[in-house]
């Protein structure tokens, strides 16, 4: 008999779901470590798409991108994101 770890990652191929899936772990894991800092909602194409809650927010992260690109992006390998995109929660 088949484990199903065996047979998940077939299905999910043929389903055309891993994109989905990926996105959902990306996002799931950055707001994880975003710490209330600022809010994970979309990721695509290496670009991951965060409320922040005030414009200030948004330019604190701006300033220290690098370092949390680099600490998510050390925890979701082998994805990577390139940079992030800010909204502002209003």
């Amino acid at each position: 008999m088949d484990s199903l770890g065996d047979l998940l990652p077939p299905r999910i191929n043929q389903l055309g779901l891993s994109s989905q899936l990926k996105a959902a772990y990306i996002v799931s894991q950055a707001n994880l470590l975003a710490k209330g800092r600022f809010e994970a909602i979309h990721f695509t194409g290496g670009v991951l798409t965060v409320n922040c809650p005030s414009s200030m927010a948004a330019q604190q992260l701006r300033f220290s991108s690098q370092a949390i690109l680099e600490t998510i992006n050390e925890k979701i390998k082998p994805y990577t994101i390139k940079r992030f995109s800010y909204r502002i929660k209003s």
